[in-house]
């Protein structure tokens, strides 16, 4: 009886996750154990996202804010969600020509206050790739 329960095959409790796993209930555990669909949490602390062990790399690399990023003027390695504030408290003058290219105002330097913004996943570009 123990001998036919363990050949039955089951799919992944993560395949709800995409996981396209089925096996016999022996290997169950197993596959579950280190599943690429089960969701992990960033290793950043302060990200505490969770994502699926498959993409967990890619969050890390590309798209977690806590992430760190060289700075593109001075190669400082910068945590990504605050690149912003670094660029404008280091390189005030090139953040201020950044903003007057950025805000049309036709070579003035932007009067708007410089702030921090955590929610922005375009400022890399911004102040990155200009």
């Amino acid at each position: 009886m123990r001998r036919e329960v363990a050949s039955v095959v089951v799919s992944c409790i993560f395949s709800s996750e995409d996981c396209p796993w089925k096996g016999e209930v022996r290997h169950f555990e197993a596959h579950t154990v280190g599943c690429d669909f089960q969701k992990v949490k960033c290793v950043h602390p302060e990200c505490g996202k969770f994502v699926k062990r498959i993409s967990l790399s890619y969050h890390v690399e590309s798209e977690c804010k806590f992430r760190l990023v060289a700075c593109e003027l001075c190669q400082s390695q910068v945590v990504f969600r605050k690149l912003q504030m670094h660029v404008s408290r280091e390189h005030q003058a090139v953040y201020e020509e950044i903003g007057s290219c950025n805000d049309h105002s036709h070579g003035q330097p932007s009067n708007a206050p410089i702030t921090e913004r955590d929610g922005d996943d375009n400022m890399e570009s911004s102040l990155i790739n200009f």
